[in-house]
């Protein structure tokens, strides 16, 4: 922890100012005394990605939510957890800085007469690891480690985003996603102002006029698009698309915007238009081949119409303009007209001026070598190297290449070099997907795998599954993405206003992007969420605010799913089962994924419908588990092998004809398999990339089995249990057998790699088998294939 004072009023927000360089480096700015440093001042304490609580004028309260922009003025850009977006918030409106990125966090400035007193700190997660070079780090090298990372993460995310570069596949995937996001939004009223006090539609969460639905809907998928659309209007929205197409040539999806001109009204000035564009509606074509979505008429709100033209009481002499929106679904949205500001928080950029922005980074390694261009490898040794980084499970990598011995290890402290054959580590920024040789190196990640590993994104690989192709998903438990007001909207109207605060109907709410049983909390009935997103109907704006949630912002960030209430119990405990989808190639060419088995981890406590606080009932996450006071004792009775599953099971349920090891790990496969089909037009293909992921179920009272997460980097921990320190290292053995092959680094015949679990050990002893084919329009379905 470091202290750093500001004297004065005039210079006391210097250390949120987009020109001041981060604390922890300066050396003195603006009468900042810091520690010693020669880093030059160029760039703020709070950065793109920051998550901060703020106060906004007249706001009641603080509310969450991440800086998008830091603007030349010193305010900042924030996007708050409901979706709101505030484009100047004061750095005095900044009450508490919970994260300034990877690690630096700071509090509120403490004001003593002319002293403003800010105290920041490092949380370095590699500074107990010799990755960042020890704990007796300095501060100034643990900031260069830092920010070393930051640029990695940066160049990722723009990596990511592929602006003007993504496959047409990509692109259709995320076009149908927003078509169906505008869908959500149909019935939401258009204002408040336009319905009687005390109506179901006066009282409604949130109002969309015409051009926020499509900004609203943009901005839900702002990760697949790449950029937040900008608050202006329907005239802003067809600057970004300034192409114009005819009426034949318009896709569903695509947007109509109405030009006009408004008539006379008594004692009122009409809205002046930038580009005399009155309205704008989502083509959807229909039965008629007409046909739009939009929040047409005042009175009524969102709804689907057969036909595109109408006639307005507000407007007259109308013309259509027609326009595609490929620009948007290649992640390019730049307004064409000087009205608007190309800014930070349209293109989700890392400000320009940013320390931690990678275009401002030269292009090297940690050992200085330059990065090379494709086919121009310098890998010369008869050896191959690999790099592993320090952390989950490294050991047994790094011991299955060394064994095969024509592998070297590369140093964990030359991490960012690119001369390796094999890159194994635990976060995807690191590695540098845009320099991958594709010929002779390959990396352990899928450069966007949130596609299915975050909860959001498995939810939405699940609707399209559900929507698109019209597949059973009812394998995965109903679940809410919060974060959504499309989802909020969703599950409001699912839950009964009269419900009883005594009702048990269990549902538990999981933060969108964590790991490991952190942030969980399990609900007796969703009636406190409800009356909570809701929020005070009474005190509301009588106007309303257009394209506002009007409820409470306390569950943003997290989804709420329901709770399995009738889990099927090994002695009396609950359990979950890790199994695992080794992704080996995801290429253009081909998308290739297998089927491990895994194990079940069970909890310590045995289980009852109630204690909803004990998570040592509730939850099998090892983690969790580890903080029971009898874990070290009970640790290897906690882990069971599928053999030992199998054994138990046909002791409990023999004669009955119910449980069969075959279709247990048949009903796993389909479902994995499914979810590797549902993601395969929005994964990003690379060749030289794959991924091993840790698939969850549950199985319930009748013997279904259900879908909980997908977890990237799954863990490897050997001492987690007596099982596992054989299963993991031949997992990971595998894992290389099958991925050197594929490149040809060396591996082994690939004809050990399609066979099928023939029992609960495996016929061949491999635990490998294939599920998913793409080239040879291959995935499994129990017995069946979906063609």
């Amino acid at each position: 922890m470091a202290t750093f004072v500001s004297h004065g009023e005039e210079n006391s927000t210097s250390l949120l100012n987009t020109q001041a360089t981060t604390v922890a480096v300066a050396k003195q700015l603006d009468g900042v005394v810091l520690d010693e440093a020669g880093t030059k001042p160029n760039t703020s304490v709070i950065v793109i990605g920051s998550r901060v609580s703020a106060k906004v004028g007249s706001w009641k309260k603080a509310y969450d939510g991440s800086v998008i922009a830091a603007n030349t003025d010193g305010t900042f850009g924030i996007k708050f957890d409901d979706g709101e977006i505030v484009r100047n918030c004061q750095a005095v409106e900044i009450q508490h800085v919970y994260d300034i990125g990877n690690g630096i966090s700071a509090t509120q400035p403490v004001k003593s007469g002319m002293l403003t007193t800010y105290e920041v700190s490092f949380d370095d997660d590699n500074s107990k690891k010799t990755t960042a070079g020890g704990k007796n780090l300095s501060l100034q090298d643990r900031f260069k480690a830092m920010r070393r990372r930051k640029l990695a993460e940066s160049k990722h995310a723009y990596y990511v985003r592929g602006r003007g570069n993504r496959s047409e596949q990509r692109k259709l995937m995320l076009r149908k996603q927003f078509i169906s996001q505008v869908k959500k939004y149909i019935g939401t009223p258009y204002a408040r102002k336009y319905h009687e006090k005390g109506t179901e539609l006066y009282d409604a969460p949130i109002f969309l006029d015409c051009c926020a639905l499509i900004r609203r809907a943009v901005n839900d998928l702002a990760e697949g698009f790449g950029f937040l659309l900008g608050r202006w209007n329907q005239n802003y929205q067809m600057s970004t698309l300034p192409d114009p197409i005819e009426f034949k040539d318009l896709k569903p999806g695509d947007l109509i915007f109405y030009e006009g001109t408004y008539y006379p009204r008594e004692n009122k000035k009409p809205p002046k238009q930038s580009l005399n564009l009155v309205h704008v509606e989502m083509f959807v074509g229909g039965k008629t081949g007409r046909g739009t979505i939009g929040s047409r008429w005042q009175k009524i709100g969102v709804e689907e119409h057969d036909d595109y033209e109408f006639e307005s009481k507000t407007y007259h002499s109308v013309k259509h303009h027609f326009r595609s929106i490929d620009r948007w679904l290649n992640g390019e949205c730049k307004p064409t007209h000087e009205f608007w500001p190309i800014n930070n928080v349209t293109n989700m950029a890392m400000n320009k001026y940013s320390m931690f922005n990678a275009e401002n980074a030269t292009h090297e390694t940690a050992d200085g070598e330059s990065i090379e261009e494709e086919g121009g490898s310098k890998i010369l040794s008869v050896k191959k190297r690999f790099y592993c980084g320090e952390g989950n499970g490294w050991r047994m990598i790094a011991d299955a290449l060394i064994e095969r011995g024509d592998w070297i290890q590369i140093p964990f402290d030359q991490g960012f070099s690119q001369n390796y054959h094999l890159k194994w580590v635990e976060r995807r920024s690191q590695i540098d997907f845009a320099n991958l040789r594709c010929s002779n190196q390959v990396a352990n990640h899928i450069s966007n795998n949130e596609v299915i590993t975050t909860k959001k994104g498995l939810m939405t690989v699940l609707n399209h599954l559900d929507e698109e192709e019209f597949i059973d998903v009812s394998f995965a438990p109903q679940t809410f993405n919060l974060s959504l007001a499309s989802e909020r909207l969703k599950f409001l109207k699912s839950v009964d206003p009269e419900m009883p605060p005594s009702a048990v109907e269990p549902w538990i709410m999981k933060p969108i992007a964590m790991n490991q049983g952190r942030g969980i909390k399990i609900y007796k009935n969703p009636k406190k969420v409800y009356t909570e997103i809701l929020g005070d109907q009474d005190a509301q704006d009588e106007d309303g605010l257009i394209d506002h949630w009007c409820g409470s912002r306390t569950f943003n960030g997290f989804i709420l799913q329901k709770y399995i209430t009738n889990p099927l119990l090994l002695e009396g405990r609950k359990f979950d089962i890790r199994c695992y989808c080794l992704i080996s190639e995801c290429d253009e060419e081909q998308l290739k994924a297998f089927y491990s088995p895994g194990y079940l981890r069970l909890a310590l406590e045995k289980y009852s419908n109630s204690d909803f606080e004990n998570q040592f009932i509730h939850l099998n996450n090892v983690a969790i588990q580890r903080g029971h006071k009898d874990y070290k004792a009970k640790r290897d009775d906690s882990i069971w092998s599928v053999e030992h599953f199998d054994v138990y099971m046909k002791e409990n349920y023999a004669g009955k004809g119910k449980w069969s090891v075959k279709k247990f790990h048949s009903e796993i496969k389909r479902i994995m398999s499914l979810v590797v089909f549902g993601a395969s037009k929005s994964l990003e293909r690379k060749k030289g990339t794959f991924d091993l992921l840790g698939f969850d179920f549950m199985v319930d009272s009748e013997l279904r089995v259900k879908l909980i997460e997908v977890n990237t980097n799954p863990a490897l921990h050997k001492n987690d249990g007596a099982y596992l320190k054989t299963f993991f290292p031949k997992l990971v053995r595998e894992t290389l057998d099958i991925v050197l092959e594929v490149n040809n680094l060396g591996g082994t015949n690939d004809s050990t790699q399609t066979t099928g679990v023939e029992s609960s050990s495996g016929a061949d002893d491999k635990l490998f088998s294939l599920i998913y084919d793409e080239k040879k329009q291959y995935a499994f379905y129990g017995d069946d294939s979906l063609d």
